[in-house]
């Protein structure tokens, strides 16, 4: 068995985000397993995939975009005040309440409401359907600040079919990792399983392209500029040494 080291700013192509390394001699790999990895958890729980939320009258629908970021529960409530008071005529105030986990929304005058459909931040605000017009809206569900949970290891060129997602099953899945602390912080995991490998289809391999994925949008995580070092196992048969 040989462990292959990646990191990620010694990448062929420059891209921390997907990267690539040419190996100088050809690799045989009959089976793999994720060893380990550090991954700087630095990329934004907000962005351009669910930053978006529309409110207003059905005659007259607005749709605002929160800056893109990590966030505590009182700074998002701000920065939803500062959007929907920037397009609107009206005044409104967006207030999180620490024991229901819930963002309301309180207008100055006009009843309002906020559309489920045309949103992106349904799972982040906690918005499940289109709320009743009202001059206070309650989001139906708490919060979601926790982001990624589980990041995909994937390669374009070290096949594997072991693991599979529904719907995707042309993604070449290497690992399942799950993160269960803090971003802005760094995830150092093991695996501890020795009889973890997968099958591969590869026999020689000479480039490795590895991508990280987020298990439940299926986007690659953006990190930022950040660097991360994944360890393989590679077995073959016709490895001599241990």
């Amino acid at each position: 068995m040989k462990k292959l080291i990646l990191d990620s700013a010694r990448s062929s192509n420059n891209d921390l985000n997907s990267p690539r390394w040419n190996l100088s001699e050809p690799l045989s790999c009959d089976e793999i397993r994720y060893n380990s990895i550090i991954l700087p958890l630095s990329f934004d729980i907000v962005h351009s995939r669910n930053n978006k939320i529309s409110f207003g009258t059905t005659q007259d629908i607005k749709t605002v975009s929160l800056p893109p970021g990590v966030y505590l529960p009182d700074d998002l409530a701000e920065e939803l005040t500062t959007a929907m008071n920037t397009v609107s005529s009206q005044t409104y105030d967006v207030t999180y309440d620490n024991l229901s986990g819930k963002i309301t929304v309180d207008s100055s005058t006009t009843p309002f409401k906020f559309f489920q459909n045309s949103s992106t931040s349904q799972k982040l605000l906690g918005l499940t359907g289109d709320t009743p017009s009202s001059s206070s809206v309650t989001f139906q569900n708490t919060i979601d600040l926790t982001g990624v949970k589980m990041v995909l290891v994937t390669s374009q060129n070290v096949c594997s079919n072991d693991i599979v997602v529904a719907g995707q099953e042309s993604l070449n899945i290497l690992a399942c990792i799950p993160i269960n602390q803090e971003t802005q912080t760094v995830l150092c995991s093991q695996n501890y399983f020795d009889s973890d490998f997968i099958d591969t289809e590869s026999g020689l391999v000479s480039t490795i392209d590895i991508q990280l994925l987020d298990s439940e949008t299926l986007v690659p995580l953006d990190l930022k500029g950040k660097a991360f070092t994944l360890v393989i196992d590679c077995h073959s048969s016709g490895f001599t040494d241990d």
